[in-house]
């Protein structure tokens, strides 16, 4: 493991060979460290809800999927976080 306190993007093969292996509550822990040094970086929050979700808290999964969304930069993600969105809300007991 590098000694970068810096992870790499979600897009990129480092980061998410980087998340390997980790334990959602690490992943949680190493992504939440990262939205407070930059918590405009779509990608953090959406690694975060992704970690949520490992820990079957799908409700704060949702609250970073919309804040992935509301502050991605490119149609392309903002397609792939609505899309997850709807997947959450989709799947949620009645």
């Amino acid at each position: 493991m590098s000694s970068s306190p810096i992870l790499p993007t979600a897009t990129s093969t480092r980061g998410s060979r980087r998340c390997r292996g980790r334990t959602s509550l690490r992943r949680r822990d190493l992504f939440a460290k990262e939205i407070d040094r930059a918590p405009y970086n779509h990608e953090f929050h959406y690694w975060l809800a992704v970690a949520y979700a490992g820990l079957g808290d799908r409700e704060r999964a949702r609250k970073e999927l919309v804040v992935a969304l509301e502050t991605s930069s490119t149609s392309n993600d903002r397609a792939m976080y609505a899309a997850k969105l709807d997947r959450i809300r989709s799947s949620r007991a009645p």
